[in-house]
């Protein structure tokens, strides 16, 4: 008999030691969105604690006559910044599981824990705690190349570049003329072909939906290409064997290297023509030579092209006879032999 009380104390010591050194339990403490926020944005912690979340049911009276039954957790939850308890003022919303920081300050950076207490036992739980850094909203700045100022065709491209943004992943956002432009997603924008005057801006966007500021638009100025004219001399119809220009004048800058087409040919130099100055010199025209013909620029700095010149249609005209007789005073009849091109040939009888 006295064995077994002993065997029973020793039994209930067992169980009261093991109550005694139990832990507390444990609360696990989130912040949306994730470290570091942004200057401006909403912040919300949340205190979870992972067992004892038995609901209360609660007899209250509304007024004299009108009860009403609420159910309420068992964890009355308390929040500290650093060793700061903190209290619900019109920035924060406190004593619920949730602490949210309506507009968040580089203030607010700091040390946050939380902790659970109620009335059964266990009485608390134990604290937990997080680190929120706070920046200020990164900007946004557009780079261009290769310059503002583009020629109508020219390939663009636009960098968008955030500013104090650290380490963080970023996607991004395309704005044209305040529009969205949808599926560019990447930090670099190529337009391949430029038309208008167009206005552009960006912005940064984090995996948890954070944003950077929206770049300032960058405006692209749409300039044409230098115009082009083609001359020819002589004009048009020539004749077979004469010697043809055709000049290509572009209206503005220097440096250029001419290209020559016949119809969708490119003219090379060869012994009846010389070609890539400004001058295409047929030097013995033929029938063959006959065509519509057009020059362009081209030059290694901006603008690498001049527009294409209108095209200029060129006739030639074979080589023909007409013989004029002319009765002279004494009689005798003159023969004239106009040859095209012309040539007076005089031949008395």
């Amino acid at each position: 008999m006295g064995s077994s009380a002993l065997s029973l104390t020793l039994l209930l010591m067992s169980f009261i030691h093991s109550g005694l050194t139990q832990d507390s339990p444990d609360s696990t403490l989130t912040v949306t969105p994730d470290s570091p926020v942004f200057t401006g944005e909403r912040v919300i912690l949340k205190c979870v604690i992972e067992s004892y979340r038995d609901w209360t049911l609660r007899n209250y009276m509304i007024d004299d006559r009108t009860p009403e039954w609420r159910y309420y957790r068992d964890w009355r939850y308390v929040w500290y910044k650093g060793s700061v308890k903190l209290q619900s003022i019109s920035r924060y919303t406190v004593n619920t599981d949730t602490l949210t920081i309506k507009a968040v300050t580089t203030s607010d950076e700091g040390q946050y824990t939380c902790r659970g207490r109620r009335d059964k036992r266990p009485n608390s739980s134990q604290s937990s705690s997080v680190s929120l850094t706070v920046m200020e909203r990164p900007e946004a700045v557009v780079k261009v190349s290769p310059d503002q100022r583009v020629f109508r065709g020219e390939t663009v491209t636009l960098t968008c570049v955030i500013q104090r943004g650290g380490d963080i992943q970023w996607t991004y956002s395309w704005f044209k003329d305040g529009s969205v432009i949808r599926d560019v997603t990447e930090r670099v924008f190529t337009i391949t072909s430029v038309s208008d005057r167009t206005e552009y801006s960006c912005r940064g966007e984090r995996s948890d939906s954070q944003t950077s500021h929206t770049s300032a638009a960058l405006t692209l100025t749409v300039s044409d290409l230098p115009k082009t004219e083609l001359t020819v001399d002589p004009k048009s119809p020539v004749f077979t064997g004469e010697r043809v220009s055709l000049k290509c004048v572009i209206e503005s800058y220097r440096d250029w290297r001419y290209e020559w087409n016949k119809g969708s040919v490119k003219l090379q130099s060869s012994e009846r023509y010389t070609v890539n100055t400004d001058t295409l010199t047929i030097r013995a025209v033929t029938t063959s030579d006959e065509g519509q013909y057009t020059c362009r620029g081209q030059r290694d700095e901006r603008p690498n092209s001049s527009q294409s010149s209108s095209a200029v249609s060129l006739s030639v005209t074979g080589e023909f006879n007409i013989i004029v007789l002319i009765n002279s005073l004494c009689c005798k009849e003159i023969k004239l032999v106009l040859h095209f091109p012309l040539v007076f040939i005089f031949i008395l009888f």
